[in-house]
């Protein structure tokens, strides 16, 4: 694979958050990432920014790295030769990185380490998906500031839904430039859900992207084969839902679309907010 990324290529990274634990959100990660890669037949990093409880490393048989909380913590010393033995290559176009820190180690995210850390190792791939933690309310935030993606999957429950909601005003807040795509998930039974997916939206104040479907045996069978779920079972529900919006994302390469419009009217607005505030 290329050693570098093309100058004109502009860097994306996409973070993925659950609202709630459960909803999936590192499966899917791990899903678009090969999906993109695939698509794009281009090199795509995942990074899983849980230093603590991630589980992405786990889900794809590799081995976590220590390294990972070293170049947070001076990402000025990352070159091409620490990607290359951080970094370790899942397939043909997928590579992943992720730590699993002794939670005792009191580990605190200086400001601004993941913009610096992503921006170093955007030189070496264009492309990079983050999973997100929840229990990390600075590495959170510094993750969603540095996105010009974001995936916000909630599960059809009143506290998955209030979740939602804070952490679509965190994006708005502090990355109002990013792109951001809402998506349903969880095992509940949609049609007996408390809460339907029009209450999402209501609440929400905009379109659901992707209604990603349970599918626990495919789920499985890829943590059990240590593959993504887009190799393990690519026949797999979860995938054709993914499919639509893993699209979007490479179209967004090119002309923005109406996504793209309306997230431009609304960071104006927010910008106005914030110069009457002044």
């Amino acid at each position: 694979g290329a050693s570098s990324v093309p100058k004109d290529a502009k860097p994306r990274t996409l973070s993925v958050i659950g609202a709630r634990g459960g909803v999936g959100a590192t499966t899917v990660a791990i899903t678009i990432a090969s999906m993109l890669g695939t698509r794009l037949k281009e090199e795509v990093l995942l990074i899983d920014f849980d230093l603590h409880y991630g589980s992405l490393m786990l889900a794809l048989d590799l081995e976590a790295i220590d390294a990972l909380r070293e170049a947070l913590d001076q990402p000025d010393r990352i070159d091409a030769l620490f990607i290359q033995q951080v970094a370790q290559k899942k397939s043909e176009f997928l590579y992943a990185m992720g730590a699993e820190e002794s939670s005792a180690g009191g580990f605190q995210a200086r400001p601004h380490a993941a913009n610096d850390f992503l921006r170093s190792v955007h030189r070496r791939f264009r492309w990079i998906v983050a999973d997100v933690p929840r229990g990390d309310p600075v590495m959170q935030r510094q993750v969603i500031e540095a996105s010009t993606d974001i995936l916000l999957i909630t599960d059809l429950s009143l506290p998955g839904v209030r979740d939602a909601m804070r952490l679509q005003q965190l994006a708005h807040d502090v990355s109002p430039q990013a792109k951001l795509y809402l998506a349903t998930s969880g095992v509940a039974d949609a049609r007996r859900s408390a809460v339907k997916a029009g209450d999402v939206e209501r609440t929400l104040k905009r379109k659901i992207d992707c209604q990603i479907p349970a599918d626990a045996a495919a789920a499985l069978s890829a943590v059990n084969f240590g593959k993504p779920l887009f190799e393990a079972a690519p026949g797999s529900a979860i995938v054709k839902a993914l499919r639509p919006l893993v699209a979007g994302l490479d179209a967004a390469d090119g002309e923005s679309g109406d996504g793209r419009k309306s997230v431009s009217v609304l960071a104006r607005f927010a910008q106005g907010l914030k110069s009457r505030k002044k």
